[in-house]
Formats: structure tokens, C-alpha cells, sequence
């Protein structure tokens, strides 16, 4: 599919969770996991449509080393805690599909 592809996920720290968008730098920290992926999914729409109407942002504009750290330690974090708890909760992944010429979200 033509257009932007953003890797997110959102996890649970505490009594809040965090949806983070490793392609654009963007976090939202809310107290319910929809809340969160509905504010992000709001930033990012808004990022591109900034991005497409000429204001000179870069897409993407991924984050740095440190924060792909943190993410693959909270992955193998979750994935441990699945196979040897049973727990399954706690760390989403998903990707936002944007197609070109569209500021709609597309899941896969």
C-alpha cells in the first residue's frame, strides 16, 4: 500500500498506559490502552497532515537508538512473561497505515 507506514505499541506501566510511535516521536500517556491509542492515532493524523501541507517535517522522523532499546527490552520483557506467567497482557504492538492522498487510518 502507497503512503506511511508507522510502527507503534502501546504498553502498561502502573496504573497508566503509553501508546508510543517509534516513527515520529510521539507518546501519549492516558489511563485507559484505548484513550491512549485514540490520542496517538490523533497526533499522528495530525503530524501528517502537517507534514503534507508544506510545513517542512520530516516523515519520518524516527526516535533515537535508546528508545528502540527500550522497546525490544519491553518485548522480550512481555514475550518471557507469556511463555513462563501466562500473562499476555500488558504490551500491544500494531502498525497505522496512512495511504496517499488520505488522512485515515488503516490497521494491519
Amino acid at each position: 500500500m502507497d503512503g506511511h507506514t508507522f510502527r507503534c505499541y502501546t504498553y502498561r506501566e502502573g496504573r497508566f498506559w503509553y501508546a508510543d510511535c517509534l516513527d515520529l516521536m510521539l507518546l501519549v500517556k492516558r489511563e485507559a490502552m484505548q484513550e491512549a491509542m485514540q490520542e496517538l492515532e490523533i497526533l499522528i493524523l495530525d503530524y501528517v497532515e502537517a507534514a503534507r501541507a508544506g510545513q517542512n517535517l520530516p516523515l519520518p522522523r524516527p526516535v533515537g537508538l535508546s528508545e528502540w532499546l527500550k522497546f525490544y527490552a519491553r518485548l522480550i520483557w512481555h514475550t518471557l512473561r507469556a511463555l513462563f506467567a501466562g500473562r499476555t497482557d500488558g504490551l500491544i504492538t500494531y502498525t497505522v497505515q496512512i495511504p496517499t492522498g488520505q488522512l485515515r487510518i488503516v490497521y494491519a
